[in-house]
């Protein structure tokens, strides 16, 4: 039990915890005293702070990337404008109008921007509160997330004003004259920033990767042995408010009754979270199980394969197999003390249904058989509609609650507001993460590769007229954007590793790095930067000199 304290001006936390030393009590023959702790201090607060510091990391990065990749768009556009740029000023435009130029652009694409992120704001806020729990999800004021994005905005607005100052600085000279006499330079900036782009965008498809991976391991590889069609027809109905457990037993058996219904279980709590129990091995050692509690006819229920006989005696439990195989080894057989208590095995079973049986951390699961006032599971028969049946459930319900309070009545399929659930929405959230990183990727080497191309026609041209192959052709385009990736996967990929092995997983999960996963990881980014470039680099292999130079 968990008590929280507001502390009187004055008073330390050492001198409560003199005081608390006073307060102690006995259980099974065992003493125990209570302490404070400071809720700063608190383990699930620093957790908290963790993420979140994880979080703002994340979204920086793909601000980065973001507002690298408009400016770098921006600018490179006005140079393609420079002959643009000269005509204005030959007819009068100063330093003012091309700055103007470029500022009514960019004001209103910021602006788009801004405005189609509150949009996305509600939605994604609206999701979560659709698929989190109200108990897990912190409140979000929208106020304070709006205030939030409009200083992003206008602090990236007055961050673009300055750079944008940078190429109308530069061109203040520029005319026909100095158009027709410039060079093409080498685009280091350009380079580098591509360079930044595409290591954060491996740093979170390579992140991503391990996650779904980790994912998969610790809550979708766990052990459902009904197919989906069944599970489709098995409906949670969770009595959550005081009306209902009022006329539990009425509501409850006009629902044994409906013809649809062919099978129930009951269980304390949900179907997928279980207790934590401590049990101590022969050598003294200790180790986890999980625990469940619930009908004894719950492996038929779920069509889990099992031995022993069927009891519902509060002093019987059935072990999973794993469990088993440690019992084994610790030489117990007939009863095992848990949690310093004594059951008798009443038989064995696969794994609970949702178990994860690889999971490290415990040693395996436990069923009590008994009679609990909980979470009622209701199979319908093969052919029904499970939409239909939960709809006469709920008209049922309202014969004794009023429409004002909410029902808890759902297919088990459905995992919105569960951990699950919350899972799924993280996964998903990652994925549309690494996405938008990619997507700016792929733009930036686009814009970057059109430019290439249409301002080397004219060399491209001459080389062909002076025999170069396509290979060659394609050779001097796409050689300086494959170093750019080699150093790029290079510096990612250390930071993917760590975060891979340290934060993102947990210790008991986590993932062996072998050489195919990094080798997958880098022919896939491979792959998105070849398949960006190869379109126009192609077009431009195929280009005729004789039209390029009569062009110019």
């Amino acid at each position: 039990m968990e008590v929280y304290a507001l502390l009187d001006d004055g008073t330390t936390l050492s001198e409560l915890n003199d005081n608390l030393q006073n307060l102690k009590f006995v259980n099974n023959g065992k003493d125990y005293s209570v302490s404070a702790l400071s809720f700063s201090d608190d383990f699930k607060k620093k957790q908290m702070t963790i993420i979140f510091s994880i979080v703002l990391f994340v979204a920086s990065l793909i601000l980065l990337s973001g507002m690298i990749n408009f400016l770098k768009f921006a600018i490179q556009m006005f140079y393609n404008r420079q002959r643009e740029v000269a005509l204005r000023k030959s007819m009068g435009s100063d330093a003012r109008g091309l700055f103007m130029l470029l500022f009514s652009e960019v004001f209103c694409m910021l602006t788009v921007s801004f405005l189609l992120s509150l949009v996305i704001t509600e939605i994604v806020v609206d999701t979560c509160h659709t698929y989190i729990s109200p108990d897990d999800l912190p409140c979000i004021d929208l106020s304070e997330v709006y205030w939030v994005q409009t200083r992003c905005f206008v602090s990236l607005f007055v961050i673009c004003l300055l750079v944008l100052y940078v190429p109308v600085w530069r061109l203040r000279r520029s005319c026909i004259g100095y158009y027709v006499r410039i060079n093409n330079n080498k685009h280091v900036f350009r380079s580098v920033m591509m360079w930044l782009q595409l290591s954060i965008a491996i740093f979170f498809v390579g992140n991503v990767l391990y996650i779904n991976i980790a994912f998969n391991k610790v809550y979708y590889s766990v052990y459902r042995p009904i197919s989906d069609d069944e599970e489709a027809r098995i409906i949670e109905f969770k009595p959550s408010t005081y009306r209902l457990r009022q006329n539990i037993s009425h509501v409850v058996d006009a629902f044994r009754k409906m013809p649809e219904v062919v099978d129930e279980i009951t269980l304390w709590g949900v179907l997928d979270s279980r207790i934590k129990q401590r049990y101590i091995k022969a050598d003294g050692t200790h180790s986890f199980i999980k625990i469940t509690k619930g009908n004894a006819n719950y492996f038929q229920f779920f069509n889990i394969p099992h031995q022993g006989e069927m009891t519902e005696s509060e002093d019987a439990v059935y072990v999973s197999e794993k469990f088993m195989r440690q019992l084994e080894k610790d030489s117990i057989s007939g009863t095992v003390f848990i949690q310093g208590t004594s059951y008798r095995i009443a038989g064995t079973y696969k794994a609970l249904y949702g178990e994860n049986e690889d999971d490290p951390r415990t040693i395996g699961s436990a069923f009590f058989p008994v009679k609990p006032f909980g979470t009622f599971y209701f199979k319908i028969a093969e052919g029904k509609d499970a939409d239909d049946v939960i709809g006469k459930m709920k008209d049922i319900c309202r014969e004794y609650v009023p429409e004002t309070l909410p029902l808890d009545i759902k297919p088990i399929t459905d995992r919105k507001q569960t951990l699950l659930g919350t899972v799924g929405l993280v996964g998903t959230l990652v994925n549309v993460l690494a996405f938008v990183s990619l997507l700016l990727v792929v733009l930036s080497i686009c814009s970057a590769i059109s430019l290439d191309t249409a301002g080397r026609q004219k060399e491209v041209a001459i080389r062909k007229i002076n025999g170069a192959s396509p290979v060659k052709i394609a050779l001097m385009f796409g050689r300086s954007y494959m170093l750019i990736y080699i150093l790029s996967f290079t510096a990612a990929f250390p930071f993917v590793y760590y975060f891979a092995s340290t934060v993102f997983m947990d210790s008991t999960f986590q993932i062996n790095m072998d050489w195919g996963m990094v080798l997958a990881l880098f022919v896939s980014m491979l792959i998105v930067v070849l398949v960006t470039v190869a379109y126009k680099i192609c077009k431009v292999m195929h280009i005729n000199p004789a039209e390029i130079i009569k062009t110019e």
